[in-house]
């Protein structure tokens, strides 16, 4: 993830490649409150100074499950097949987030049965493979 729109839009645009149309690039911008980090002990690091590609990159790194809104989506004019999706860092402190994942799990425990499970999360598991397939994520970061 790079903090630096031209970069990240450079890149995404250099990646979508015209003959494979299946292909779609998705630039994410990322809004981060640090003081809700702070409270929610929500772990990032810049890692500009040591990131592989160079102090230009200005590169953030996320913990795995860190939890975001997304806020707004929509098509850039850059190139075709580009879009912007902006999100922000919520935390598992969301209330949105908490009844979502409340009324997943009831959902879930209200259709077990044996065998149901596993072919419901290999059908989710393939769906969400082919859309992965499809999307180069780029992503920049802004703070308030």
């Amino acid at each position: 993830m790079n903090k630096d729109r031209k970069v990240s839009l450079e890149f995404a645009c250099k990646n979508l490649k015209p003959n494979l149309k299946s292909i779609i690039g998705i630039l994410f911008v990322i809004t981060i409150d640090p003081e809700l980090c702070r409270k929610l002990k929500i772990l990032y690091a810049d890692i500009s100074e040591v990131g592989t590609c160079g102090k230009d990159e200005a590169e953030i790194l996320f913990t795995t499950h860190t939890i975001f809104r997304i806020d707004n989506i929509e098509a850039l004019p850059e190139a075709d097949r580009l879009y912007e999706i902006q999100i922000t860092l919520v935390g598992d402190q969301d209330n949105d987030f908490s009844k979502l994942t409340a009324s997943i799990r009831e959902e879930a425990h209200s259709k077990a049965s044996p065998g149901q499970d596993n072919r419901e999360c290999e059908a989710l598991t393939e769906h969400l493979n082919v859309y992965a397939k499809k999307m180069v994520p780029i992503a920049i970061l802004t703070t308030k």
